[in-house]
């Protein structure tokens, strides 16, 4: 088996509308030899709270929170 590809979502406070068609993307793929780590770097809570309820319905994304509120 090869090496699987990692992509990394960076995200904060975007409307979830982006993530779905992003993750529907690539749900669809051919190729499943991959993960998604989606990074939240401090989104507004009500942000947060939506985007991790959209990730969770993908079984190849781990979702991270990070509390930034400014620039990381």
């Amino acid at each position: 088996m090869t090496t699987p590809i990692v992509i990394v979502f960076a995200y904060r406070n975007r409307e979830t509308t982006r993530i779905s068609k992003s993750l529907q993307s690539l749900a669809t793929q051919t190729n499943a030899n991959f993960r998604v780590v989606f990074v939240d770097y401090g989104s507004e809570v009500d942000f947060a709270t939506s985007a991790k309820q959209v990730v969770s319905e993908y079984s190849f994304v781990e979702y991270h929170y990070l509390p930034y509120q400014k620039q990381p």
